[in-house]
């Protein structure tokens, strides 16, 4: 399923119980996940389908894997975000470089 899929009912905001798309307990265990139809939002109206993390034997029926970079993160951080930040740092790299050699000439 892709990430994309993955959201609150009716892009509602998120809440105590229910982060990006994943139904939690009070402990904050994941019990299900809310996947839409449709992958790109606002295109037309959506339908979101709730699959419960486990069948009633307690067989495993959505398998979320992530890395959790921080206490509480339902969802995995997007693996091009460092490079982004380094990104627009090279950015004002490049910028200080250019002015320096505009001083310099």
């Amino acid at each position: 399923v892709s990430p994309k899929r993955i959201s609150n009912p009716n892009n509602t905001g998120d809440s105590r119980n229910c982060r990006a798309g994943v139904q939690l307990n009070d402990s904050g265990a994941a019990l299900g996940y809310y996947v839409s139809e449709d992958g790109y939002p606002g295109w037309m109206p959506q339908k979101w389908t709730w699959i419960p993390r486990e069948l009633p034997g307690g067989r495993a029926s959505f398998i979320h894997v992530f890395e959790p970079v921080e206490d509480g993160q339902t969802r995995g951080a997007n693996v091009f975000y460092s490079v982004m930040e380094q990104m627009k740092m090279l950015d004002t790299l490049q910028n200080t470089q250019l002015q320096s050699a505009i001083v310099k000439a």
